[in-house]
């Protein structure tokens, strides 16, 4: 299965970007490949594998917008934009939660990053200064 996982990691690389006759050429490249290594019969487990892959990384497109009521996120999103932007994110689709354990403000989680502008996090680092 790992052999499998790897193969369609690398399909998604060589096929990023590439659409019409080009797509179509690197896929029979690929399919060359795997003949001339004798791995054809592992067509069918690539294929399912190739689309966790693109479900990954469809996720790791997607960010989080964490607000503590429902009524503060029009006020966020415009600010979760210029973070976004800032991050070079900007074509991310934003999803929105409800996080009752923050106190004020929102946070913002990507697959590769996260964004903290919550009074939650304000008052730990004011708490951990009292206390320390």
């Amino acid at each position: 299965m790992v052999l499998a996982r790897l193969y369609a990691e690398l399909l998604m690389k060589v096929l990023s970007g590439k659409e019409g006759r080009e797509l179509n050429r690197r896929i029979d490249h690929f399919v060359v490949l795997l003949k001339s290594r004798g791995h054809e019969q592992l067509l069918p487990r690539i294929i399912r594998e190739f689309e966790k892959v693109v479900e990954r990384a469809r996720r790791r497109g997607d960010v989080v917008l964490s607000v503590a009521r429902r009524e503060d996120s029009g006020a966020f999103i415009a600010e979760a934009n210029k973070v976004l932007k800032n991050v070079g994110r900007t074509g991310a689709t934003l999803r929105e939660k409800i996080d009752e354990s923050l106190v004020r403000g929102f946070s913002l989680e990507g697959g590769d990053f996260r964004y903290d502008a919550s009074a939650r996090r304000k008052l730990l680092a004011l708490y951990e200064t009292l206390t320390a």
